[in-house]
């Protein structure tokens, strides 16, 4: 089954929790089309 997915938000930050706690992440935020 495919599926597509609009992309409505990519954004930098460090991550919050975790192993990687600190470290810069990028976010990307999805929306099922």
């Amino acid at each position: 089954m495919d599926r597509e997915y609009r992309i409505v938000e990519i954004f930098e930050t460090m991550q919050g929790e975790g192993y990687n706690t600190g470290m810069p992440s990028v976010f990307i935020r999805f929306w099922p089309m």
